[in-house]
């Protein structure tokens, strides 16, 4: 191998998401301990009010 390092494709395969992971975390969170209030993020998208 003359000293040539193992190339690993690790991330290739990788989906990104839109939300930060610490946005999940906490979503999970408040879900797991009864429900969200009114910090609720589907309360402040647009689709949802007209869709109703």
């Amino acid at each position: 191998m003359a000293g040539d390092i193992e190339r690993k494709d690790t991330f290739a395969d990788r989906v990104l998401d839109p939300t930060p992971k610490f946005v999940r975390e906490r979503l999970a969170a408040a879900e797991s301990n009864g429900g969200i209030g009114s910090s609720d993020p589907t309360l402040f998208d647009r689709r949802v009010h007209d869709a109703a």
